[in-house]
C-alpha cells in the first residue's frame, strides 16, 4: 500500500508465526505486532522504532523468533524482543554492522533451512553476507560479509518471499493445523 507520506516497504513473520515486523522504508518507522494465527488478526504493538533519516528497509526474526534484525540504509541493527516493553527493546538496539557513506546499502535479509540469515548489499552483488549465528544477541551473531559467492552477479534488493514457519527448526518441514485436528511427533498427514 502506498499514499502521501506512507511507503510500505517489507512484512514478515516470525518463524513461530505470533508476530509480524512491518518496515516502512523511507518513512523510517518500523513496527513488530502481536499476530494471531487462528484468527489472522494484528493485534498488540509489540515494539516500534522510527529513524526517519536512515529509514528501515528490510526485516527478519532469528530462529527462535526472540530477535529481530532490521536494516537501514547503512545499518545492520538487532532488537531483543523478549525485553518485555517498547523502551527496553529499544534500548536493546545493537548495531551487528555498519556502512559508512552512502552506498551501499544494507538490503533484504533471509532465514534459510541451515538456520542462518543471509543478507543482500548493494555493494557486494556477486556474495550474500551471513548471520550464522542469529539467535545470539550482540556480537556473538556471528555476523560476517561475502560469505556466500553467486556464481551470477544478483541484481535486485529482495530474496524471494518464503514463508519463515518452515524453518522453525532447522531442516525439519513444519506444519501447522487450524482447528480440531493436533499433529504429533510420527502423525502422517497429506499437504494440499
Amino acid at each position: 500500500r502506498s499514499t502521501q507520506g506512507f511507503s510500505f516497504r517489507i512484512m514478515k513473520s516470525s518463524p513461530n508465526s505470533r508476530l509480524i515486523s512491518i518496515g516502512l522504508g523511507i518513512d523510517g518507522d518500523l513496527g513488530v505486532f502481536e499476530f494471531d494465527r487462528s484468527t489472522g488478526r494484528i493485534t498488540n504493538l509489540l515494539f516500534r522504532d522510527w529513524k526517519p533519516i536512515q529509514g528501515h528497509y528490510y526485516v527478519g526474526f532469528s530462529p527462535n523468533s526472540e530477535l529481530l534484525y532490521a536494516t537501514t540504509k547503512n545499518l545492520l541493527l538487532q532488537y531483543d524482543l523478549t525485553r518485555g516493553n517498547q523502551s527496553a527493546i529499544k534500548q536493546s538496539e545493537f548495531v551487528v554492522d555498519s556502512i559508512p557513506g552512502t552506498v551501499p546499502w544494507h538490503f533484504d535479509l533471509q532465514l534459510a533451512p541451515n538456520g542462518k540469515i543471509y543478507q543482500l548489499t548493494n555493494g557486494s552483488t556477486s556474495y550474500l553476507n551471513s548471520i550464522n549465528c542469529p539467535d545470539i544477541y550482540g556480537s556473538g551473531c556471528n555476523y560476517q560479509t561475502s560469505t556466500v559467492f553467486l556464481k551470477r552477479p544478483f541484481s535486485g534488493n529482495f530474496f524471494p518471499t518464503l514463508n519463515q514457519t518452515l524453518y522453525v527448526n532447522t531442516h525439519k518441514l513444519q506444519a501447522q493445523s487450524q482447528g480440531d485436528t493436533t499433529l504429533c511427533k510420527g502423525d502422517t498427514t497429506e499437504l494440499t
